[in-house]
């Protein structure tokens, strides 16, 4: 589990999406400067849990990588 975040903005969190997940609660009310995401075809299928709970998450750039064709 991610540890106690006491601030309200992170400039980085490098994380597991499975992590991201279980954490999800405590990272929604936490702004994120830049939220880097790799193998974006975890989050291709729009209604899966994953992809609702990195939605949440609230960043002002977003970079997803992928080696998959989308």
């Amino acid at each position: 589990m991610l540890r106690q975040i006491q601030r309200k903005e992170l400039d980085v969190v490098i994380s597991s999406y499975e992590k991201i997940r279980a954490a999800i609660a405590q990272l929604s009310s936490v702004e994120i400067f830049y939220l880097v995401l790799d193998e974006g075809h975890r989050i291709k299928n729009a209604k899966s849990k994953v992809t609702l709970n990195i939605k949440q998450l609230k960043a002002e750039r977003k970079l997803v990588l992928t080696g998959t064709p989308l």
